[in-house]
């Protein structure tokens, strides 16, 4: 006796040996440890600040603050080069946005204007 039954055991359309992205063990509040859920409650600022004790204001502040510490001893040291570039390109966007923004108000101005205008001249 052969068995022909086929049973799918994932998700449709999904490719083979590819994982879905964010999906963690700890992504789920259901699986996450006491610590693990402590530590998700104080990064996720879900509550109000005027609901918030004291106490677990301090702990996110602490937190934030430690956070903030890591990401300025761990950032890497860009070279001249780079940097020459980065500001190259932040000039000309300046440059380029402020351009588009004068040319914008300059039309609107204009339109302005011109309903003015004719809002006078009906008047008369």
């Amino acid at each position: 006796m052969t068995n022909d039954e086929l049973y799918h055991r994932g998700i449709i359309g999904m490719k083979w040996g590819r994982h879905k992205k964010g999906v963690t063990a700890t992504s789920d509040p259901k699986v996450r440890s006491e610590k693990e859920q402590k530590l998700f409650d104080l990064t996720n600022n879900k509550k109000k600040i005027s609901v918030v004790s004291d106490t677990e204001l301090k702990k996110r502040i602490a937190r934030m603050q430690l956070e903030k510490q890591y990401a300025d001893l761990t950032k890497k040291e860009t070279g001249p080069g780079k940097k020459f570039v980065l500001d190259l390109l932040n000039g000309a966007a300046k440059q380029t946005l402020s351009s588009y923004a004068s040319k914008g108000m300059t039309k609107g101005t204009d339109k302005l204007i011109e309903a003015a205008i004719k809002a006078i001249k009906v008047v008369k």
